[in-house]
């Protein structure tokens, strides 16, 4: 698309492997766009983002507590952390986890001795490992020098090492290969608690003797009241922090020093693995519960700091874009609303909408046709309504057989406020039987939003 094409060129847009679209929403305006004559693509590309939580190597069947992992694809997202501070000696000191291609999560006393942060400079990440020395070449392997460590107000073991993580910038990011891919991150907050006795994957090289490979151990989750029963003297203090949680252990298998930042994810109800909790606080002197650091608890201080899309928790008004040079704009919620004159004939093109949630789009009540006929959607029966991704098309031939369009099931229309005030909203929310495959639009459901001077863009017909 950065090189000069002829009128009449199409595009066709895809994925790259081992990425997907945007929190799963299909392009709005399908996979192609086409040159006009004015030198404008007619639409922009989509956005694709790597995938996440779903390992390409052994799947959860296959996991055996205390385990070696033959392979970086069974856990793509562990990060071995290497201290380079005497060249001649680069050593593991930690694990960490990738959740995006420039950042990962690890433990902050990592990379702090309780008083004092140590320089960034100081440390380099490997990915695709699992021979824990770095000398140790492997085909899939892939190193980057850190860039930033941010931390939350750690100060070590005078403040019971609470908000004992770090996330941690690249200098360049990572290549998503099947050895190398992140681990989903719950930015919606939107999973449900953990419950006790559900199973977490922890991955590291830890144990009483650090291993030279890396290994992997399903271990569960113990709510703080067993917790607070089982758990070692030394430890019992740390249940009543806010941030940790208690992971329990199986077959005399817990984590240990080696695997002090490593992450343990747990898997969702359709198998995609998230990032719960950092290793942050065990004893290696008997086998006995650990805690971890909430990651949860953490999610808006990480999101502030990578403010990308993707990230931010927002699940709507993401992607938009703007032809270089020109005043067209591309949203994805973009949507057209389509009705029948007659129960016989075809749906056809009446005005244009947005999708507010997948199943609900906002437009306006009073328009007029193409014919001139006025129309009121608040009168008009709402299975004569059709509503797709905005295509530049007049007319749905079999919308029955149409992909991504819905029929419309129930149109609502304010005129309770209406008549309470005394004043004409001209809006309709239409209700979809299928959600369509799109970003929706953001909407103020709270009304606590102000606008001062700020500039918006209008999409418009004619």
């Amino acid at each position: 698309m950065s090189r000069p094409a002829l009128p009449g060129t199409v595009a066709k847009f895809r994925c790259r492997p081992l990425h997907e679209f945007l929190f799963g929403y299909l392009p709005a305006a399908g996979f192609e766009s086409r040159c006009s004559s004015a030198g404008d693509w007619s639409v922009q590309p989509f956005r694709c983002v790597p995938i996440c939580g779903q390992p390409t190597g052994r799947g959860v069947e296959f996991i055996r507590n205390g385990n070696m992992s033959t392979s970086a694809a069974d856990f793509p997202w562990h990060v071995t952390v290497y201290d380079k501070a005497t060249p001649k000696n680069v050593k593991q000191i930690c694990g960490g986890t990738l959740i995006s291609t420039k950042y990962f999560v690890s433990a902050a006393h990592c990379f702090h001795n309780g008083k004092t942060a140590f320089p960034a400079s100081r440390y380099v990440a490997g990915f695709g490992k699992v021979k824990r020395s770095a000398n140790d070449t492997e085909p899939t392997e892939q190193f980057r020098e850190t860039s930033k460590i941010f931390t939350n107000g750690y100060k070590g073991a005078r403040e019971l090492h609470s908000n004992d993580i770090a996330l941690v910038e690249l200098k360049e990011d990572v290549d998503i290969t099947s050895w190398t891919m992140p681990v989903c991150v719950d930015w919606g907050l939107e999973l449900p608690d953990l419950q006790h006795g559900e199973k977490g994957a922890v991955v590291g090289f830890g144990g009483e003797r650090p291993t030279k490979e890396l290994h992997f151990a399903l271990l569960p989750f113990a709510k703080s009241d067993e917790c607070r029963k089982n758990v070692s003297d030394i430890l019992a203090v740390f249940n009543k922090l806010k941030d940790k949680f208690c992971i329990g252990f199986v077959n005399r298998t817990q984590v240990s020093k080696g695997d002090s930042g490593g992450g343990i994810a747990f898997p969702s109800t359709d198998r995609v693995w998230f990032l719960r909790g950092v290793v942050s606080i065990g004893d290696s002197a008997r086998t006995t519960y650990s805690f971890f650091t909430n990651v949860t608890h953490y999610v808006p201080w990480m999101a502030g700091i990578i403010q990308r899309g993707e990230v931010t928790g927002r699940r709507c008004g993401i992607g938009g874009s703007q032809s270089e040079g020109s005043e067209i704009h591309d949203f994805p919620w973009d949507v057209d609303v389509f009705y029948k004159q007659t129960s016989s004939r075809h749906p056809e093109r009446l005005q244009t909408g947005a999708l507010i949630r997948p199943n609900l789009a906002i437009t306006q009540s009073r328009t007029v046709s193409s014919t001139g006929q006025p129309v009121d959607l608040s009168e008009y029966p709402a299975a004569w309504l059709w509503v797709t991704p905005s295509r530049n098309i007049t007319s749905i031939p079999n919308p029955e057989m149409t992909g991504n369009v819905s029929e419309v099931v129930r149109v609502f229309f304010p005129g309770d406020v209406l008549a309470a005030s005394g004043r004409l909203y001209n809006l309709v929310l239409l209700e979809l039987r299928q959600p369509l495959q799109l970003m929706p639009v953001c909407l103020d459901w709270t009304g606590t939003t102000l606008l001062q001077g700020q500039h918006g863009t209008v999409r418009a017909d004619g």
